[in-house]
Formats: C-alpha cells, structure tokens, sequence
C-alpha cells in the first residue's frame, strides 16, 4: 500500500509515518521542508509540497499515486 501524509515534519505527522512504516506501507511525506524530516529519512521518500499550492498538491498526488 501508498500513503501520503501531510504535516510529515510536525508531530502528529511524524508519529504517523512512523506507525504506518511499522506496519509495511510505503510511505510518502508531504511537507514544505525537508530539514524538519531528519530522522525519518530511511522511513519515507520525501516530496517537497505546500499545501496552500493546489498544483503543487496535484503534482504530488500524480507522482506518488497514493492508494486510498
């Protein structure tokens, strides 16, 4: 299974990709900037996306295409 998680860099989104990891989902973060990622590098591949940006938004959907 595909994921995105938005916010990947704060806390609820950290801990999210995290569990979803644990448990064998491929995970994709969303989030504005990679530097808040750190730690999570080896748990996620990392899309650069503002949220605020419906294209970018868009673009990332299509380059991840996530399972819902």
């Amino acid at each position: 299974m595909r994921v995105l998680v938005t916010g990947a860099g704060g806390f609820i989104g950290s801990h999210l990709v995290r569990r979803l990891h644990g448990q064998g989902i491929a995970v994709t973060a969303l989030d504005r900037e990679s530097g808040r990622l750190g730690t999570m590098a080896p748990l996620a591949n990392f899309v650069a996306c503002d949220l605020r940006n419906a294209e970018s938004v868009r673009r990332a959907v299509q380059q991840v295409r996530p399972q819902v």
